[in-house]
């Protein structure tokens, strides 16, 4: 046979290997791409491969990167990690020959030179003569170039003759088998000894496995073998791409399990350099986020301690993620609560209406103001016997209760009259609110001052002021309702005959304020015992002068109600009727009739006993102005 020359790694290629086992046979960094390959095609051009890396090692001291690394590196699109050899050696001294060796070392076997003697060429070193036979200088390059091949292919040569002669087969007894004349390669026995079948078994578990641990699990069990070298390229190879890996992910925890991976690995020195790193960036971490913490709670401090929105704002403009952000944010959100609730008491008591408080408390249940609105409240509810003004000056009004009662006189009545006749039953069905006190001359002339009524009654010297208004027609007291209602944006009116009547009773069945004639004096200001008027009322006098007294002055009716009775006569809504016969049963206004007359009552300081009964009724043209007539006023009562 004839010896061959090939990668002792692939010597323990076994025709029943697995194919992943052949394919991780071969030395890391001198096995070309093909042969890891399971569709590479195999030829010279791998022998030139393993002889240039062969030659890489030699000239530069370094193993090649192997093969599998530089295909993953190219098919990330990175960099070929394999340095050329031009970088690493002097260019004066081996240019064409480190050229040719990387021409070698080409993943592609299409560029790469078909066979040694195409690959020959290129180890030239310096141009030849123009032509004729080679100059003195170019056959001593060539003898030396020959020389180095020559050498190094020796010594590989020799090595291979003493290892294929001198060990022996599986089942041989010493003599050395006869080689094969095909590619298939036979096992090479161990170091001193074949390998027996369970090493065979283990080494190809460890290709199969393909790890550092199991290869070192290998090396532990079969120290001597013939793949000693190979399974410790193996583990260098691996160490190598843990490390890149570990590099390229560049974490803490990366390195630490290359670390782990690989005790005393090659890269363990880097490793620890990187944990160091790790470990300052930690501590100056560590540092920085104790500085800003301290600078946090200043911040902190400070906002909680002004206690303003603006504050807070601040605070977590500049610590959007603050260890106090989150109370930041309740706390901002409590001041702009308060701040709110403020905001809208405040607009509730500038209304002053009951649906103004009413809203702020439905919008802050627990607001600071809840209390003083339900008082407000309270206050502004208009519930009967309940007394209030809607604005200064304007009159003060009692608020009376819905209810019913027998409005005119009996028949039978002595003194009745027909105009009070039939007596019928009245109905009110709701609340609204009168006058205390008849309208008085201060009120009318702040009215004409306001521009709102047209007239200015004279007093008869009486005196202006808390005197009820005199000198008035039914068509002026309109006016001031009118004025009155625009300035308070209430209903305001004159009360019709049936609401007057109602209040003036104030559940007296009799026809007598008081329910005794006697007693009609102290209610009200009349032509009593005093006034000598041949129409007095005999049955009592009173201490007053002939002319109308401040209203208040006498005594208040159920309803507190004054002056219902004396004083003066007051206008109502009603039109003239000369009896009740189909007037309203509601307490409205009676519209029909003789409406360019109105209905008067009470009677006045001018009337005696006819005139200041309860059921009594008078008429005055609409335009009639006197010294015993006024007015008193009644108002619409919103239901709360």
């Amino acid at each position: 046979g004839h010896p061959i020359l090939l990668d002792f790694g692939a010597a323990g290629q076994f025709p029943h290997s697995s194919a992943a086992a052949r394919r991780k046979l071969g030395s890391a960094g001198y096995a070309a791409p093909e042969q890891s390959d399971s569709q590479g095609k195999i030829g010279p051009w791998t022998d030139v491969y393993g002889l240039a890396a062969t030659l890489y090692r030699c000239v530069s001291g370094q193993i090649p990167v192997d093969a599998d690394s530089r295909r993953e590196a190219l098919g990330r699109q990175e960099q070929d990690p394999l340095e050329p050899l031009g970088s690493l050696v002097d260019a004066s001294r081996f240019g064409p020959i480190a050229e040719a060796i990387d021409r070698g070392l080409r993943m592609d076997p299409a560029t790469r030179p078909r066979d040694v003697g195409e690959w020959r060429g290129g180890f030239r070193v310096g141009p030849g003569p123009a032509s004729g036979d080679a100059g003195p200088v170019e056959q001593e390059g060539r003898e030396w170039l020959s020389l180095v091949l020559l050498g190094i292919f020796g010594v590989v040569l020799i090595s291979a003759v003493v290892y294929l002669f001198t060990a022996e087969g599986p089942g041989e007894s010493g003599d050395a088998a006869e080689p094969e004349t095909t590619a298939e390669v036979k096992t090479p026995p161990a170091r001193g000894s074949g390998a027996s079948p369970e090493e065979t078994r283990r080494w190809e578990q460890a290709l199969e496995a393909d790890t550092a641990y199991g290869y070192q699990l290998f090396l532990d069990d079969y120290p001597e073998s013939i793949h000693r070298d190979q399974a410790k390229l193996h583990i260098e190879r691996l160490d190598h791409q843990a490390w890149g890996r570990a590099e390229q992910e560049g974490s803490k925890a990366a390195i630490e399990d290359y670390m782990t991976r690989f005790p005393g690995g090659q890269h363990e020195a880097e490793a620890k350099i990187r944990l160091e790193e790790f470990r300052l960036a930690e501590e100056a971490e560590r540092r920085a986020e104790a500085e800003a913490a301290r600078r946090d709670d200043e911040a902190w401090d400070s906002a909680r301690g002004a206690r303003t929105i603006a504050a807070i704002d601040g605070y977590l403009q500049a610590w959007p993620a603050g260890r106090h952000a989150d109370e930041a944010r309740e706390l901002r959100g409590r001041l702009q609560n308060a701040a709110n609730d403020r905001k809208a008491f405040e607009a509730a008591k500038k209304l002053g209406t009951i649906d103004g408080y009413q809203s702020y408390v439905d919008a802050f249940p627990r607001g600071a103001g809840v209390a003083e609105a339900l008082e407000a409240i309270d206050d502004l509810t208009l519930r009967p016997g309940k007394t209030f003004r809607d604005c200064d000056g304007c009159p003060t009004l009692v608020v009376v209760p819905a209810g019913s009662y027998w409005q005119g006189s009996e028949d039978s009545s002595p003194l009745a009259l027909k105009s009070e006749t039939p007596r019928r039953m009245v109905t009110i069905a709701e609340p609204f609110a009168v006058g205390i006190y008849e309208v008085t001359l201060a009120q009318w002339d702040q009215c004409v001052s306001e521009g709102g009524c047209s007239t200015r009654p004279r007093d008869n010297g009486w005196g202006r002021g808390s005197r009820p208004v005199i000198m008035v027609s039914w068509n002026d007291a309109q006016e001031y309702t009118d004025w009155l209602s625009k300035k308070t944006g209430q209903s305001y009116s004159l009360p019709s005959e049936s609401q007057w009547e109602y209040i003036a009773r104030a559940g007296e069945e009799t026809d007598w304020l008081g329910g005794d004639p006697a007693r009609v004096c102290e209610y009200g200001n009349v032509a009593g015992g005093e006034s000598g008027f041949r129409w007095q009322h005999g049955d009592c006098a009173d201490t007053a002068a002939m002319e109308t007294l401040p209203v208040g002055t006498f005594r208040a009716n159920g309803f507190g109600v004054y002056d219902v009775v004396g004083n003066v006569a007051e206008w109502t809504m009603d039109c003239m009727n000369l009896s009740y016969l189909d007037a309203p049963s509601d307490g409205s206004a009676w519209g029909r009739g003789i409406c360019s007359s109105r209905m008067t009552r009470g009677g006045s300081w001018f009337t005696g006993t006819r005139e200041i009964r309860l059921p009594a009724r008078f008429n005055l043209k609409n335009g009639d102005r006197n010294d015993f007539t006024g007015f008193r006023v009644v108002r619409r009562v919103e239901e709360s």
